[in-house]
């Protein structure tokens, strides 16, 4: 399981390392194929736009856009879309003669090739950037190391067929491919975290990828002093100038990073970059009709790039502590909740070895003794007394026993959900509880088990059904001429399907229902019974993720209700 700190929040991207890719992949449109060359096309002409001498632009999207679409749509797809563009488009750079632009077009291509080889083919990283590890592998080997290749590729090409030295780089070809570094960093980042997620949902990535829960947002306190902050930003790209307050810009988004994190440290770059930046150079375009652009602005440019990427960085590393402490809160409550849930256990079974000690002893002790007192008569209508009450002392500790291994299938066996037939199921009970005293004085309804098949863990169903079963036999009225009715009945509502039993019988005192579910709960000295019945029914309820509820009235009867959490088949 992977996590994903974003927002406020923990997404967690779930994809099982068992399950091989081809199961993994989506079935894409087939638009996919054919959308990347016209994305391409219309970014190399808005990068134009932004031209600031010959064959070099202040922002080239082409790139940036590339190492996007190759992570969502794999190489396939984009290589080619990207290498015709770059051919389509080498008029607007300047490349001449045109039949040198098929060549000059292999650098770009090369860069988001190896871009996606390095970071994710090669390395295995993940480009929704779920923690630093990745961030940082995404700097190095999707876009430093790329680059540097790229550049000596350049150079080579340049030499080859321009004649250019091999080792002549200007300054401003250094400026310029630091520019479309950060470009390619800055456009990358908010769209990997914001926009993979709804690409996952639409069915629109090469893989799919389960982003759980992942809705970006902050909370309502926070947007106020967030709001204040752009404001803040917005009128410093009016009114001050960028040469001699650049860091100011620097300082928000490391702000924002610390307080945060990453997701809005990203999204705060991308505003600031259009804001003072982007902006800047369309109005002098649009005025001036260029966009001139000297080395030192250049490197307050990049002065400011530089400070995005440490506070990129920051605000990733921030979130990763954030969710490593949230990791360590959770793991502390689950592990108090599981000394809590041991010190119970340890109670019940101190009570279990001491109560079953004392179940186990009784019906022996008394078999000892009524053997003793056989052996004092040769009266053999005292033998059959004796051998009567030995009869009955040997059914307890069978009944007794016979509970205990329920309860330990309800404890131990693991849940197997299967197709029950409900009838079959309460009829087999029945049968089996055929010979319980006073069975043949109680009338057994079972016209409404209007459910006839559900779909749960059969051994813990039955073991539920024959203790209320068993319990309505036992607690029936007892007084000469009373007519006992048992009604079992059975019905769905929605998802759920409610088994009831319900009785005449003797009902339970209001004092004593809270307890009845407890183990070895008796409700009087005189009760027969273990006290096991039923706990091991409550807990084998909530082993299906059932729940069993009570409604009873003194002297008049009890219904049982069990609610099971199942569909008909």
């Amino acid at each position: 399981m992977i996590y994903w700190s974003a927002i406020n929040l923990t997404t967690s991207v779930k994809i099982d390392d068992q399950t091989s890719h081809e199961e993994l992949k989506n079935v894409l449109p087939l638009w996919v194929w054919f959308v990347p060359l016209p994305i391409f096309f219309a970014a190399s002409h808005l990068s134009a736009i932004y031209e600031i001498s010959d064959g070099a632009a202040f922002i080239y999207l082409p790139t940036a856009l590339g190492i996007i679409l190759v992570n969502w749509w794999g190489p396939a797809r984009v290589l080619p879309a990207i290498y015709v563009n770059a051919v389509l488009s080498g008029y607007l750079w300047g490349i001449d003669p045109w039949y040198l632009r098929p060549i000059f077009a292999l650098p770009e291509v090369a860069f988001i090739f190896m871009s996606w080889y390095f970071f994710t083919k090669k390395t295995g990283g993940k480009f929704w950037l779920p923690d630093t590890q990745n961030l940082n592998a995404f700097l190095i080997w999707g876009n430093i190391v790329p680059l540097i290749l790229t550049i000596l590729f350049l150079r080579l090409l340049l030499y080859v067929f321009v004649g250019e030295s091999a080792l002549e780089v200007s300054e401003q070809g250094i400026l310029g491919w630091l520019r479309e570094f950060m470009t390619n960093f800055g456009l990358a980042l908010p769209v990997f975290y914001f926009i993979s997620p709804i690409m996952s949902r639409l069915g629109l990535l090469t893989f799919h990828i389960d982003f759980a829960g992942y809705k970006p947002g902050i909370s309502s306190k926070d947007k106020i002093q967030v709001a204040v902050v752009y404001v803040l930003i917005f009128i410093m790209s009016t009114y001050i100038g960028l040469e001699r307050y650049w860091f100011v810009y620097g300082i928000f988004s490391l702000w924002f990073a610390l307080r945060f994190g990453f997701g809005l440290a990203v999204l705060t770059n991308l505003f600031i970059f259009m804001l003072a930046y982007i902006i800047p150079v369309v109005r002098e375009i649009s005025f001036a009709g260029s966009y001139t652009v000297d080395s030192i602005l250049v490197s307050i440019y990049l002065g400011t790039g530089l400070l995005f990427v440490f506070s990129a960085i920051t605000g990733r590393v921030i979130d990763d502590v954030k969710f490593a402490r949230r990791q360590i809160t959770q793991q502390v409550m689950k592990l108090e909740k599981a000394n809590g849930e041991l010190k119970v256990a340890n109670k019940e079974l101190d009570h279990f070895v001491y109560s079953v000690s004392h179940d186990l002893a009784a019906p022996l002790k008394s078999v000892k003794g009524l053997v003793s007192l056989s052996k004092l008569t040769e009266d053999p209508k005292e033998h059959e007394i004796y051998f009567g009450k030995i009869a009955d002392s040997v059914n307890r500790l069978e009944l007794f026993i016979a509970e205990v291994l329920d309860f330990s299938k309800v404890k131990r066996v693991e849940s197997n959900y299967q197709l029950i037939d409900v009838p079959e199921l309460v009829m087999g009970i029945i049968d089996d509880l055929r010979y319980m005293d006073g069975f043949e004085s109680v009338d057994m309804d079972v016209s409404g088990l209007s459910v006839t098949e559900i779909i749960s863990d059969k051994t813990s169903i039955k073991v539920i059904m024959a203790n209320l079963i068993g319990n309505a036999i036992s607690y029936r009225k007892k007084a000469l001429n009373a007519q006992s009715r048992v009604m079992i009945s059975s019905q769905r509502k929605g998802n759920e399907v409610f088994l009831t039993v319900a009785d005449n019988g003797e009902g339970i005192k209001p004092e004593i229902v809270k307890k009845i579910f407890d183990m070895f709960y008796r409700g009087s000295t005189a009760s027969r019974g273990s006290g096991l019945g039923l706990y091991i029914a409550s807990e084998a309820a909530a082993k299906v993720k059932g729940k069993i509820t009570v409604e009873t009235e003194y002297g008049k009867g009890t219904t049982f209700t069990v609610r099971l959490n199942t569909v008909n088949k």
